[in-house]
């Protein structure tokens, strides 16, 4: 198997990571691994690959902590998928849940979550909190908050653009047009950071989203949250013990700051910080505070006492 970055990013980085094809039930996944110690397993968001975590592998490594991120289902290296269905979060749940089996990862010292990876962190933290001792999730609503994004005109004006997404195919076609014009753009206009995304890692995008299964793929698993994530997460929502690290960009054009915050009813230990500045991707936009408190919540929790309840 031929990877997509090796030789083509930082050499630092580069040298520091290892790529692995690991099974996990129905696919195999391309996993980045680096460091030794503690785990600390990143899920990237949509669209997103490893990749997205390039400004965090080595702060953690450097920390003492091993690093975990793979390519979810359908994304990046990993198995090539064709269905909607495909990308519920059930079953991305039950492909991390695997991954930790395969890799041997009892309980992770931390799970960090951006946007569709947070969706699935704060699943796998209200059903299997025995899993991980802390998590962190950025830009990503506890589900509790959806009923209120839904309410809340400002909200629903962010995510008009989601309406387009049922168009059969078309959607593909824009990103994919023009030797992948607009998907550039979308990756390119991500950070609000100069010089957060370079040509390179622009080119490094098209080669891992941009072919017609995996920019599909991108799409679809927008278009599984949208029609299916709510009811799922309503069904399933429960408090969680784990404590919780919530990161939200001042100037997120997707989600609201307001809509942050879970609430202690269902996040009992949870601290919120804003990254003033930050938009959607707030570990491209300010990475050096984004690590700081990263590390510094994941450390504290290695000597946690509580116990994980068995949710019920």
């Amino acid at each position: 198997m031929t990877w997509i970055t090796p030789g083509r990013i930082d050499p630092a980085l580069d040298a520091l990571v290892e790529h692995h094809r690991v099974h996990v039930g129905e696919l195999r996944l391309h996993v980045v691994t680096a460091g030794e110690g503690p785990a600390v397993l990143l899920l990237h968001g949509v669209p997103d690959f490893w990749y997205g975590w390039r400004f965090q592998v080595r702060a953690l490594v450097e920390a003492g902590f091993s690093v975990v991120a793979p390519d979810l289902r359908g994304l990046g290296g990993s198995d090539r998928l064709h269905e909607v269905e495909d990308f519920g979060l059930d079953r991305v749940l039950v492909d991390v849940l695997g991954l930790l089996d395969a890799l041997g990862i009892e309980r992770a010292a931390a799970v960090v979550g951006h946007d569709w990876g947070g969706q699935i962190a704060w699943l796998l933290a209200m059903e299997h909190p025995d899993r991980l001792r802390r998590l962190a999730v950025l830009a990503a609503p506890h589900p509790a908050r959806i009923p209120a994004m839904g309410r809340d005109p400002r909200q629903r004006l962010r995510l008009a653009w989601t309406r387009g997404l049922h168009t059969d195919l078309v959607p593909e076609w824009v990103l994919r047009a023009g030797g992948h014009r607009a998907l550039r753009a979308l990756i390119r206009r991500a950070s609000s950071r100069f010089g957060a995304v370079t040509e390179g890692d622009i080119d490094l995008y098209i080669d891992a989203l941009g072919h017609p299964e995996s920019t599909k793929a991108c799409l679809d698993a927008w278009r599984s949250f949208l029609v299916a994530g709510p009811t799922l997460l309503k069904a399933r929502m429960r408090p969680t013990p784990v404590p919780t690290l919530v990161l939200h960009g001042g100037r997120d054009p997707i989600v609201r700051p307001r809509h942050m915050a879970p609430g202690d009813a269902w996040v009992p230990t949870c601290q919120a910080s804003l990254i003033d500045g930050a938009g959607h991707w707030p570990h491209w936009d300010d990475p050096d505070p984004v690590n700081a408190q990263l590390i510094a919540w994941i450390a504290a929790g290695q000597n946690d006492a509580w116990d994980p309840v068995e949710p019920g």
